[in-house]
């Protein structure tokens, strides 16, 4: 293989991760800098630009190219494809990057768009992806691979860090690098910046995007479709649920189109509470386990969440909200297990698989009891696709007898089809076939149909033996990821295009999938696997655009399609293939609000201590702090091995300023997921510090707990007033200590150290 540019980079990168994994924690950030230092002043490694380079902007500075762009900067190229999910699990790690440091101080992160499929290599799909994923950052169109391959490129995502010259410091193939990427950007800045090589401040001649207009009277990138079973199709009954995936919000709506229900907003959180306070993160897939009872994959969460209709209020169900790592099987219970971008969800009743008649089961708690609805003799079982872990997951309802006559207790979490390998391999063993990013469900009988879009196939699951079979698309070698395209057939012969929804009819044989970056609807025929396009039809005056999601009608006469791209629902008569929109009635015309605190007066703590800080350009502030229960309170505890999130802010409580961009976070780390924590924080020089600005320092909480047999996310915040003193040391230490009650009361004690 011809050598490329990176590949020393590359070799002395994969030797940095595997001495900071075995290094001291003291010295993670030496090592870091003698990295950056040794391949800087290599004469060897020479600047990754090229004039040759095409410059196709997607988003980003007209009038630039790539390399004048990232001129003088630490510069950041996330190599990626908007289809990948790995990709899209990369993006929260480069928007926390972004809001740590800005381009004024020194940072250009710059997206490749190197497309998989063909679809990917339009522009106009391409700017509908950093839409619909919210990429702020410019983006650079690669369609062709050129820089790809110029540069030896091998998958996505791939991130390369560069000096301000060009030269690459850091190769990061893959996901899960955010550790390793903040310290290496925070090492680099300072680095370079001591050089006086480093160009910070502003530019002129770049001009900042302008902000996309959200109007909620209209939806959003719509992603999945789910019609309520129990409907009546009276007047005010919820008979539609729209995952209006772009808002971040559920639009419910009646058999007359009018909005019954508005669950969630427009910022992409993760927040329980009632239909106006709650949060979704990019909503996915929703099934309905009785009229008032929807369970939903908040897929950017990497959770599922339990909507009480008549209660109006949304929680967290099963997930920690921090994705789940590669290998993790399952096995723990409810919100004690992660779960790693669920895209699509539904509903199964079993007997138990031991086919023995037995009582029906009361549910070991009341996290699933409901004294209005007799017992049923019947398991409830939520299968769910999985797409970042490339699995099938369940989350047993009930004490159920499963595959193997092994048993789950009520609230088990775990993997069920799927090796986590990302392959297109069928068996009649669950644990050893493998699935490529599985994004859309059906269910029929015992049959499951598996939308496969990484394969480009729809797949065959026996959900009473777990046996995982081909029915249309893909190709007989299980690791060619690259068999798509658009082509009527049978079985392997048939093309697809990353499938994203797939919906059977109830009284044939009929699989209609949405073959989405073909842009068109087919029919598949589950007795032979006969695929064939049945919308667009050559008059038909509704051109669909990457739809994402569809679900049949109770008498199976219409076929709903999320048309995502278009921003629209469609409904098509499947013999006639007439389509019409369907479009929400909202009640009034609300304005897009500003964004609100996310907390109240129950779950924050202001302290009355103050934090000082000295007023020089030398301060520093150094936070220890932890989390535990109060002492006595037996019933309540942390969850063992769960993660325990946290996440610091400095506020102006003035204009409501986030602030913390004022400070240098020794190693970049202003989040994570382990507690006992300490951070050190630098002033950046020529920071305002005065009285004019009121500041808070915020610290957030995400407490895994349990209590008896139920466990639970706690989220709250602590605000402590930060007050300038040119009094006190130049450095500050301060530990903090948080008490929960099982009461749901919260004690915040600061000391000063």
């Amino acid at each position: 293989m011809e050598e490329s540019q990176l590949d020393y980079a590359a070799q002395a990168s994969l030797e940095l991760v595997e001495f900071l994994s075995a290094g001291p924690a003291d010295e993670q950030d030496s090592l870091v800098e003698l990295h950056v230092r040794k391949l800087h002043q290599d004469t060897s490694i020479t600047p990754v630009f090229d004039p040759t380079d095409k410059n196709d902007w997607i988003s980003g500075p007209a009038g630039h190219t790539l390399a004048s762009y990232c001129s003088g900067r630490v510069a950041l190229l996330d190599f990626f494809t908007y289809c990948c999910i790995n990709c899209q699990h990369v993006l929260p790690d480069l928007h926390d990057l972004e809001q740590l440091y800005s381009r004024e101080d020194g940072l250009a992160v710059v997206g490749i768009h190197s497309a998989k499929f063909d679809a990917e290599r339009l522009p106009a799909n391409v700017l509908h992806a950093t839409k619909r994923l919210n990429i702020k950052h410019p983006v650079l169109n690669d369609p062709e691979a050129s820089l790809w391959g110029r540069l030896g490129i091998h998958c996505w995502p791939t991130l390369v860090l560069l000096s301000p010259e060009g030269k690459p410091l850091l190769v990061l193939a893959g996901e899960g690098h955010r550790e390793i990427l903040f310290r290496a950007v925070s090492v680099a800045l300072t680095y370079f910046r001591e050089l006086k090589t480093l160009k910070i401040g502003v530019d002129e001649d770049v001009i900042a995007p302008i902000e996309e207009k959200i109007d909620l009277n209209s939806l959003r990138f719509p992603g999945k479709v789910t019609l309520n079973p129990f409907c009546n199709q009276a007047e005010g009954e919820p008979w539609l649920c729209i995952s209006d995936s772009g808002n971040n919000r559920l639009i419910l709506i009646d058999y007359h189109q009018n909005v019954v229900h508005v669950i969630g907003g427009i910022e992409a959180e993760l927040r329980d509470g009632n239909f106006d306070e709650a949060r979704f993160n990019n909503p996915q897939g929703v099934c309905w386990l009785k009229s008032n009872v929807l369970f939903l994959c908040d897929t950017g969460n990497h959770v599922i969440r339990r909507i009480l209709l008549d209660k109006k209020t949304v929680e967290i169900f099963a997930g920690t909200g921090v994705q789940a790592e590669f290998g993790d099987q399952g096995g723990l219970k409810y919100c004690q297990q992660s779960l790693a971008s669920p895209w699509d969800i539904i509903l199964y009743r079993t007997a138990d698989m031991d086919m023995s008649i037995r009582k029906p089961i009361v549910p070991d708690s009341d996290l699933m009891a409901d004294p209005d609805v007799e017992i049923e003799s019947l398991r409830r079982v939520l299968l769910i696709a999985c797409a970042g872990s490339h699995q099938i997951w369940a989350i047993f309802l009930d004490t159920t007898v499963w595959w193997k006559y092994k048993t789950y207790s009520e609230g088990t979490v775990l993997a069920i089809v799927g090796s986590g390998r990302e392959e297109n391999r069928n068996n009649r063993y669950p644990n050893s076939a493998s699935l490529a990013q599985p994004s859309g469900l059906a269910l029929k009988g015992e049959a499951m149909f598996i939308a496969d879009s990484e394969s480009s196939s729809i797949r065959h699951l026996d959900v009473k033996s777990g046996q995982l079979s081909p029915l249309a698309g893909a190709d007989r070698n299980p690791s060619n990821l690259f068999a798509y395209g658009d082509l009527d057939g049978r079985g392997y012969s048939a093309r697809l295009q990353h499938p994203l929804g797939v919906a059977c009819c109830q009284n044939s044989t009929n699989v209609y999938v949405a073959d989405t970056y073909n842009h068109k609807i087919k029919l598949i025929d589950s007795s032979n696997g006969d695929c064939s396009t049945i919308y667009p039809t050559s008059d038909s005056t509704i051109a669909l655009s990457e739809p994402g999601g569809v679900c049949m009608s109770m008498k199976s006469q219409a076929l709903i399609i999320a048309d995502t791209n278009n921003h629209r629902i469609i409904s098509m008569d499947v013999n006639t293939k007439e389509t019409k929109t369907i479009q929400p009635k909202f009640p009034t015309a609300p304005s897009k609000t500003e964004k609100r605190e996310n907390y109240t007066k129950n779950n924050l703590i202001t302290c009355p201590n103050e934090i000082k800080v000295n007023g020089s350009d030398d301060a520093k502030l150094i936070l220890e702090f932890d989390c535990d229960t109060i002492k006595g309170d037996k019933d309540l505890h942390l969850t063992p091995e769960a993660p325990q999130r946290w996440l610091i802010r400095i506020l102006d409580t003035t204009l409501g300023n986030d602030l913390t961009n004022e400070w240098d976070i020794v190693g970049g780390i202003r989040n994570g997921k382990e507690l006992p924590m300490k951070i050190e924080l630098h002033k950046k020089p020529g920071s305002k510090h005065d009285d004019d600005f009121k500041r808070i320092v915020r610290l957030e909480f995400f407490i895994s707990l349990c209590e008896s047999s139920l466990c639970f996310i706690k989220r709250f915040a602590v605000d402590f007033n930060l007050v300038v003193a040119n009094d006190v040391n130049v450095s500050q230490t301060y530990s903090l200590i948080v008490k929960l009650a099982s009461d749901s009361s919260i004690t915040a004690v600061v000391e000063l150290k």
